[in-house]
């Protein structure tokens, strides 16, 4: 990111929330019991065939935020052609997949040596990374608040 930017000052800060966080550690609690989400993962998790979409975590999106980023997100592809994460269905909004292709493409992405699966299951290791002691989000966050901590200590000086 400092290399786009052409400075030092910006903090790639993400994932932060721990996988085993507390409800007031993620935010609040949800509308259906924790226990109940993870007996249901867990149920899940024999065949891998959840497939988890997160649009932020400190917030609800609207409906109308929510069919915007997933409008911006199906125009530019971004999840196939950059995070390599998902198949492509269909080309074009106005276009409508086969349900027969789609049918099959639903119970092909569930299979491990799929492409998708892989590359999903990289970006999850590497999530985990970030958000352990030394990881880059744990890094920057340390960084960015000795960055906002020295910026006080400058203020505090100068008023005095």
């Amino acid at each position: 990111m400092e290399k786009f930017a052409k400075h030092d000052r910006i903090w790639v800060v993400g994932p932060l929330s721990p996988v085993k966080a507390s409800d007031e550690e993620r935010g609040g609690p949800s509308s259906i019991p924790q226990d109940e989400v993870i007996a249901w993962l867990d149920s899940c998790h024999v065949d891998k065939s959840v497939v988890y979409v997160g649009f932020g975590s400190q917030i609800t999106l609207t409906k109308r935020q929510m069919e915007a980023v997933a409008s911006a997100l199906e125009r530019e592809w971004v999840l196939v052609d950059e995070f390599g994460v998902a198949i492509r269905v269909c080309n074009g909004l106005r276009s409508i997949p086969d349900p027969v292709k789609l049918g099959q493409i639903f119970v092909e992405s569930t299979r491990m040596a799929r492409p998708e699966r892989v590359r999903a299951m990289e970006l999850q290791k590497t999530a985990l990374e970030a958000i352990n002691k030394g990881g880059s989000s744990y890094q920057a966050l340390d960084q960015l608040v000795q960055q906002i901590s020295c910026f006080d200590a400058k203020i505090i000086r100068s008023s005095m």
